[in-house]
């Protein structure tokens, strides 16, 4: 049992245990960036100490050895790519929600999400188990968007081509084609709408993406700006 303080704070044992759950986050942090920035190769523990100003008596505190490091990445690159876009999307309560739910997440991903989806599908190239974990991850999704489909009124196999149009542009040129055409963002983001579903969308629903979209371009346009 964890030593309590009088004001209800946890202490002792306790303590260790969130300053070590923290330390190890942050090296998970910092491994991921570096397969962002630098692919699978840079990641080494020497590198990683740099990174953090650490050494390795450190890392070998939090990880029994490099694989052990790779399964917590792996963990990470779930939370990040997988589970946090598809928490939004299962809330989704139209078409429109879901559809645009999607996009969105696509068309604001960071810099970092993409290097660093790219390089942890790299990295698992050379692990069976890694990769086996990524095609049902991918697997999970496929599965998920082709039942909102068919929940709104697709059958199974368009409803499963039009979620693989959707899925298609992660990180393909079309989504950021459309959306570059000398027309208004509205119009624009109809026809994307249009193209994955082959229908209009609901006008407020339209408006409301766009509201969402051009307010997340503005956080990521003072985000990038507050970095430099």
């Amino acid at each position: 049992m964890s030593e309590i303080t009088h004001h209800g704070r946890p202490r002792g044992a306790e303590l260790r245990n969130v300053y070590r759950t923290e330390t190890r986050r942050r090296w998970v942090e910092a491994a991921a960036n570096l397969l962002a920035s630098r692919g699978p190769d840079a990641l080494r523990v020497t590198r990683l100490c740099a990174a953090l100003k650490s050494n390795r008596n450190s890392f070998y505190y939090h990880f029994e050895d490099r694989n052990d490091l790779i399964r917590q990445l792996a963990n990470y690159w779930h939370e990040c790519l997988i589970e946090e876009p598809m928490r939004n999307f299962a809330l989704s309560t139209s078409l429109e929600d879901g559809v645009f739910c999607l996009l969105e997440d696509r068309l604001f991903q960071s810099r970092f999400q993409k290097d660093f989806d790219l390089g942890f599908r790299e990295l698992a190239s050379n692990h069976p188990m890694l990769s086996a974990s990524i095609a049902e991850a991918d697997m999970d999704v496929e599965r998920t968007v082709q039942a909102f489909m068919q929940t709104n009124g697709y059958g199974y196999q368009e409803g499963y081509l039009r979620g693989q149009i959707i899925l298609s542009m992660k990180y393909g040129p079309i989504l950021n084609h459309l959306l570059d055409m000398e027309s208004s963002l509205e119009h624009s983001c109809g026809l994307v709408f249009y193209a994955i579903t082959g229908r209009s969308p609901e006008p407020r629903s339209l408006q409301d993406a766009i509201h969402r979209m051009r307010r997340r371009a503005t956080e990521m346009l003072w985000s990038d700006f507050g970095s430099h």
